[in-house]
């Protein structure tokens, strides 16, 4: 319990609403059973949810996820600026890239509450060749991180932590690993085993880099030497994003290999009738939940060997990697399960066994909780 005259004010600030449902509902949830008032600034898409959860207090800033509308993003900034100032918060968890450069911008600014920034994947930070304006925006945005106040950094695999610590100027306490935002492992009570016909399944926003077309690819060349396994591909189409792919492209692509069945939002149920979980991409990932869920599920993993899916899995234990933009490898995987009923058992079992030890909602909460005690302090 936060003791104090008032509840600490813990302000989410993250991009959009489904963002924060899916990937930080669990430590809002902590959070307010602990005695924090939860304030959460997001762009509101669908204002339904809001009801079912009367103790959050919603701040709508109408943040521009593709980045194209300059002058949006000067009034996000804006009234940003002014809700922070206006609440004066204890605590400030910015999620995602622009939150996490807005909330910086404006802490060079007017001086703020201790802030925690936690990257779901560092984005245009981690483009190798960018143009001169982003390449100021880069050195921009680490240096509106590098601070001597008490704040902290979350990333979510070694990878990013290396890349921030490297470049952000802060003491090396204020840098932490968290293994995504968890998952709730009592939807996973029930482990319904791989059994044949298998099933193929790869979840995901449907972008490029994602690995939606190195997928389809290599369904062909699977389908080739067998020709009963199915292929699935579910995910929500993302316009706003600018590596997205329509919808009628999309099924122009998977026409006669991958059935498409959109965004599905029982992930589990789905998870429990595939054989093998599928996400080969090169997206600048943080922690996919989707490879935890799956490992949850008792599936076996084929990701790539890419900062965030590689470090999800334990190689050659509960999955296998193979090169980024690589569909023939992906394949060739795809096939070495699928001709080894005993291995992709296995795999499966110790995938679920990782997941369990690794991957507790419960858990990944109760670390945040001591992260925001120990800046309060």
């Amino acid at each position: 319990m936060v003791r104090s005259l008032f509840p600490a004010k813990l302000f989410f600030v993250i991009n959009v609403d489904w963002f924060f449902l899916s990937h930080r509902l669990n430590v809002a949830k902590a959070a307010h059973k602990s005695g924090y008032s939860v304030h959460l600034v997001c762009n509101i898409t669908d204002p339904n949810w809001i009801s079912s959860y009367p103790w959050i207090t919603v701040h709508h800033v109408p943040f521009d996820r593709s980045g194209r509308n300059i002058f949006f993003s000067i009034y996000s900034l804006f009234r940003l600026y002014y809700i922070l100032v206006r609440h004066s918060p204890d605590i400030i968890h910015a999620v995602t890239l622009q939150p996490i450069m807005f909330v910086g911008l404006i802490s060079k600014i007017k001086h703020l509450s201790p802030i925690v920034y936690a990257f779901a994947g560092l984005g245009f930070l981690r483009k190798e060749s960018d143009s001169f304006l982003l390449l100021y925006a880069k050195q921009l945005l680490l240096s509106f991180l590098s601070s001597d106040a008490p704040n902290c950094f979350i990333l979510q695999n070694k990878s990013d932590y290396h890349y921030i610590t490297s470049r952000v100027s802060a003491p090396a306490s204020s840098f932490y690993i968290l293994p995504g935002s968890g998952i709730d492992l009592s939807q996973y009570a029930t482990h319904v085993p791989v059994t044949a016909p298998y099933t193929i399944l790869m979840a995901s926003r449907i972008l490029r880099s994602k690995g939606i077309l190195e997928y389809i690819a290599s369904s062909k060349l699977v389908h080739l030497t067998h020709p009963s396994v199915s292929f699935l591909l579910a995910g929500k189409l993302d316009p706003d994003n600018p590596d997205s792919i329509t919808r009628d492209e999309l099924l122009q692509l998977c026409k006669g290999y991958v059935q498409y069945i959109g965004f599905i939002s029982n992930i589990t149920q789905l998870l429990q009738t595939c054989s093998v979980f599928v996400l080969p991409s090169y997206y600048s990932e943080g922690l996919p939940r989707v490879l935890c869920e799956a490992q949850a599920s008792g599936r076996p993993v084929v990701t790539t060997n890419h900062p965030g899916c590689a470090d999800a899995i334990i190689p050659n234990v509960t999955g296998l990697l193979v090169p980024v933009k690589d569909h023939n490898s992906l394949a060739c995987s795809l096939r070495q399960l699928l001709d080894n009923p005993d291995l992709l058992l296995q795999m499966g079992r110790k995938a679920r066994q990782h997941a369990f030890l690794t991957f507790s909602a419960q858990n990944i909460a109760a670390s945040h909780l001591s992260i925001y005690k120990s800046l309060l302090c």
